[in-house]
């Protein structure tokens, strides 16, 4: 009977360790995925707000030579003859 109780008692031991140790790998490995999917989100979110940047800049830059181009041909434009003279 002692032998039973023994090898009952090593198995339990050896269950509640391996429960305890198997618990501790599940949790790294979830913390290990939350934290790759939280680098993957900055890094989508950060190259579509730069591709935002990058196109509002863009934009900008066309539209203020467009501008400048219509005060260029424009005739009553103040600076026209002081950049003739300038020229």
């Amino acid at each position: 009977m002692l032998k039973r109780v023994t090898w009952f008692a090593a198995g339990t031991v050896a269950g509640a360790v391996g429960a305890a140790w198997a618990y501790t790998q599940v949790r790294d490995a979830r913390g290990r995925a939350v934290a790759d999917q939280l680098a993957d989100r900055v890094v989508g979110a950060s190259r579509r707000v730069g591709g935002r940047v990058r196109e509002a800049v863009s934009e900008g830059v066309q539209t203020m030579r467009e501008t400048q181009a219509e005060l260029d041909r424009d005739p009553r434009h103040p600076d026209r003859d002081s950049r003739r003279v300038g020229a």
